[in-house]
């Protein structure tokens, strides 16, 4: 093992003692299109990766939960983190149109209750990269100043994707920068995207100094436009004319690289009282998937089932898989968990993962997960609408307006490329989990 990866792992290894310690860190990093097919540690085999070394020595010295589950695009699942509140709540169903749009012309509410609000109090609060929660201003929106509304400290980075077809984008772009003082736009030429995303995570933690911080990071990548990363941060053979594929597991492993120079660069006193939650935002697109169809976009598998690995102070039995259920939602009072702060009643869908994170026999905390995206976004009624919910073997989903059946059925412990409906046909056994599943997504409804 490298000798960055020996200082990595001893310093997310300490256990430091309770007593008058301080609160501990919490660094969030999200990656934006990046499903579990696409994260060697899962060692699903499905399609071609490159070297993720920094995410598998996170998960090699901390959880690897298997069954985790996002939001089928970016800011539902970004408001669902932030807020523990499932889409339906905060009107947030699809990607939102920084510019407008009217499907996505609704922004974030800065009147609900963000992970920003409630650790404020105690932590300098960061959010770094990709923002994707807000509108501009003639909209409605808060515009370049909606990350400072929605709780945090400051924003670097910028507010939206970035211009895409645009293979220059990743070196030429827009960023925010933004405090309670105000805001400016300023325009970064020649510094790829990740590394300036890491730049300025670094920068606030060390800005920070003695004191408790959350970082919530969102990388840009590996979403597209699909580009060329820089040859120092990748070993993959990729030029313009590879494929999408291609270049987008060279941008997931520039990356990890970009994620191991973050992790070096903190302090290792600092590093050893800081949770790092590694995370997906949705499915990888299927531009990126040869061969796969039920991809970014849809409630499928391969929309929503996303890598979550969690390192920190006080893991024990470092390296091992939970296969509880997950959804995004529970980030948030697993976050507060981690921060020692108390979880406010608004975040509804949230329950705490941070028991599997100490306790290698804690049972499961939730016999179901959801997942849903809708347009437009705002309150119903909505023209689409397309929801999942499974429990530990079986998934239903249903589609408004369908096409034929509006819900579709699968056993995901023989199935897991949902290929084979089991509707209109159920076994008794069947008939009754199918029951059960419907009745959640019932109890799920505005």
């Amino acid at each position: 093992m490298p000798l960055a990866l020996v200082l990595l792992a001893s310093a997310l290894t300490v256990v430091p003692g309770d007593g008058a310690a301080p609160r501990d860190n919490v660094l969030v990093l999200v990656a934006d299109d990046m499903g579990v097919e696409r994260t060697p540690a899962y060692g699903l085999d499905v399609v071609p990766n490159g070297p993720t070394p920094w995410i598998d020595a996170l998960a090699g010295h901390g959880v690897l939960f298997r069954n985790a589950y996002a939001e089928p695009l970016c800011s539902p699942t970004r408001s669902a983190i932030l807020t523990g509140r499932h889409p339906f709540r905060t009107g947030i169903g699809r990607a939102i149109n920084f510019g407008g749009g009217a499907a996505g012309a609704v922004e974030g509410d800065v009147a609900e209750t963000s992970l920003a609000d409630v650790l404020g109090p105690t932590h300098r609060t960061s959010a770094v990269g990709k923002w994707h929660l807000a509108l501009i201003e003639p909209l409605g929106g808060s515009g370049f100043q909606h990350p400072v509304l929605y709780g945090f400290d400051t924003h670097r980075g910028p507010i939206a994707n970035l211009t895409p077809g645009d293979p220059d984008a990743y070196v030429d772009f827009v960023k925010n920068l933004a405090d309670a003082s105000g805001n400016a736009q300023v325009r970064v030429t020649g510094t790829y995207a990740t590394t300036d995303q890491v730049d300025d995570a670094l920068d606030v933690i060390e800005e920070a100094g003695e004191e408790p911080w959350f970082v919530w990071l969102a990388f840009n990548a590996p979403h597209t436009p699909y580009h060329v990363p820089p040859s120092e941060l990748t070993t993959l053979a990729v030029s313009a004319g590879s494929s999408d594929s291609q270049k987008h597991r060279a941008a997931i492993e520039a990356m990890d690289t970009e994620i191991g120079r973050l992790l070096r660069g903190i302090r290792p006193a600092v590093l050893a009282r800081t949770w790092v939650v590694f995370v997906g935002d949705n499915g990888s697109p299927g531009g990126a998937l040869p061969g796969i169809a039920q991809a970014k976009g849809t409630v499928s598998e391969f929309g929503v089932h996303v890598p979550l690995i969690v390192a920190g102070p006080r893991v024990r039995a470092p390296g091992r898989e939970v296969d509880a259920l997950v959804g995004v939602t529970d980030l948030f009072a697993t976050i507060c968990d981690m921060a020692r702060v108390p979880v406010p009643a608004t975040a509804v869908d949230s329950v705490s993962v941070f028991p599997h994170l100490l306790d290698p026999a804690a049972p499961a905390r939730r016999a179901t997960v959801f997942v849903e995206l809708f347009e437009p976004n705002g309150p119903p009624p909505w023209t689409m609408r397309r929801r999942a919910v499974r429990d530990a073997r079986f998934k239903l989903r249903e589609t408004t307006p369908a096409v034929s059946d509006p819900l579709e059925f699968f056993h995901l412990a023989t199935d897991p490329f949902e290929e084979h409906d089991l509707l209109p046909t159920p076994t008794p056994e069947q008939a009754a989990v199918l029951d059960a599943l419907a009745a959640v997504l019932d109890e799920l409804s505005p």
